[in-house]
């Protein structure tokens, strides 16, 4: 009996010894299985939204050259108008009256010279007769007299200047604002009247930081990126036209670091300048891109987990534009298995079969 039982334990230690033996050399054995991408080259657009205010790219304020009252008003707010159309009428009476008065003190001045024109030249006939004194203040009288009908016709010249910019035109073509003054307000030089608005083409001022707007040159130079913009209403509707870059500031700003881009769109008469309105800039680009769960993340960089050699590997990217499901990458090589599941459980040279 105890032959019997010391057999029987020294059977369940050698069966336990073999199972140790045998399990790890199964977990050995074991390969995980992973789902990957293949990285390819693809075109993609990429959606960048920004609110903005509509400016009118011509807007000029109306204003008043001359003082005076205003006497009349030919046009209402609302109201299209053409350039060099009269738009206001100033009291002129003033204006007038002092030309008046000028022009009675040339026509003296007038016959005053005539006569010291005869003078002079009677006295330049009589050299040698007349005393030089005599013949010095004569000349001196008839160039008096010809100095101030010069400055009196300067005068009225002045007051016809003044009298007409008592008629006020506007200075582009566009819509009346509203008015600023009521018939008979005095008006002062230099006060604004009116804004005349010209919307046919509208504008959205766009603060690009000065690191990205140097990457879009670039791309752009090189081909690997187009680029459109769109306008989106506040009624959800999108204006026709595309927009164009109209111009970029010539220094950045500091306390921003960023560039103010202007973008011009042709308007149909649809939108206003005033309005707000969501601007779309579309980036079209031609660049890897691998689904977003591919990526991963750490305090140090960006990574993805390939297969080589049905090994895992690690590779460290520089992230672009992103879309709802994809990352443009860069720094990987074409064609590279990138693993898109189950990296947490992955360690570097693990061996693996990718599925399928």
């Amino acid at each position: 009996m105890k032959k019997t039982m010391l057999a029987l334990i020294t059977l369940s230690a050698l069966v336990g010894c073999a199972q140790e033996s045998i399990e790890p050399q199964h977990q050995q054995t074991t390969i995980t299985t992973v789902k990957v991408h293949v990285a390819q080259t693809q075109t993609a657009e990429f959606t960048e939204k920004h609110s903005g205010l509509l400016l009118p790219k011509h807007q000029v304020d109306v204003t008043s050259r001359t003082p005076g009252y205003l006497l009349k008003s030919y046009v209402n707010a609302g109201d299209k108008i053409e350039k060099g159309q009269l738009m206001y009428e100033l009291d002129s009476l003033d204006f007038e009256l002092e030309k008046a008065e000028l022009e009675a003190q040339l026509a003296i001045a007038k016959t005053r010279s005539d006569m010291a024109s005869r003078d002079h030249k009677r006295s330049q006939k009589l050299i040698g007769s007349l005393a030089t004194q005599e013949i010095e203040e004569v000349e001196t009288r008839f160039k008096l007299a010809q100095g101030q009908v010069q400055l009196l016709e300067r005068q009225i010249d002045r007051v016809n200047l003044s009298i007409e910019r008592t008629t006020i035109r506007s200075p582009i073509a566009g819509v009346v604002g509203e008015k600023s003054f009521d018939i008979g307000a005095m008006i002062s030089s230099s006060q604004t009247l009116n804004t005349i608005v010209n919307d046919e083409q509208l504008e959205v001022v766009l603060n690009i930081d000065e690191k990205k707007l140097l990457s879009i040159t670039d791309d752009l130079r090189q081909g690997r990126a187009e680029f459109k913009a769109k306008l989106k209403l506040i009624d959800g509707s999108i204006l026709p036209s595309e927009g164009e870059i109209s111009s970029i500031d010539n220094h950045v700003d500091p306390s921003t670091g960023s560039l103010a881009v202007r973008i011009e769109f042709d308007n149909n008469g649809q939108a206003y300048a005033g309005q707000y309105a969501e601007l779309l800039v579309v980036r079209s680009e031609t660049a890897m891109l691998v689904p977003q769960q591919a990526i991963v993340s750490d305090a140090k960089a960006d990574y993805v987990y390939v297969v080589e050699h049905d090994k895992v590997k690690k590779v460290e990217v520089t992230l672009g534009q992103a879309s709802a499901a994809k990352r443009v990458v860069h720094g990987l090589a074409l064609n590279s298995k990138v693993i898109i599941e189950g990296q947490a459980k992955l360690s570097v040279d693990q061996s693996v079969t990718v599925e399928g």
